[in-house]
């Protein structure tokens, strides 16, 4: 990894990461389905903007729209609904590290739904060494117990 992209990911986390503290700080006024909304719309005005910038159009196929859609509803609104929801109950570091799982489910799963996508040693000894340092990471709030806000998960 050259410094460059180090710096566009770190810049990245600063922008992703506090993002569940202030959902946090949101839902205690305002509802989860309303704040996820309001996320959606302010990310697809920058990016309208950013289309415009480089003169380009929205597509105008309809089986686009519907691809889109879908896409929209499952990687966009429902995970910030839940977020949202999730974080009335539980803590925004607990949240933002159970988030983390996110890339490791991936690659288990891709092993079973993407052709040609196999776990290799590799990336086993990966997915065991970042459930490793999630649940290091998770350790301190279970060793009380789970408490009935955990149902939140």
């Amino acid at each position: 990894m050259n410094w460059r992209n180090l710096g566009l990911l770190l810049f990245l986390a600063g922008l992703w990461g506090p993002s569940f503290l202030f959902i946090k700080v949101a839902v205690q006024d305002v509802p989860p389905i309303t704040l996820a909304l309001v996320r959606v719309a302010i990310g697809a005005i920058f990016l309208l903007v950013i289309l415009r910038w480089q003169k380009q159009s929205l597509p105008r196929e309809r089986h686009v729209w519907k691809a889109l859609a879908v896409v929209a509803l499952t990687h966009n609104a429902l995970p910030f609904v839940l977020f949202g929801w999730g974080e009335q109950y539980i803590d925004s570091a607990l949240a933002s590290i159970l988030n983390g799982t996110t890339p490791l489910f991936t690659i288990v799963m891709a092993h079973f739904f993407v052709e040609g996508d196999r776990l290799t040693p590799a990336k086993v000894i990966g997915v065991l060494v970042g459930f490793a340092g999630l649940l290091l990471l998770t350790l301190p709030t279970l060793q009380d117990g789970l408490a009935a806000q955990h149902w939140a998960l």
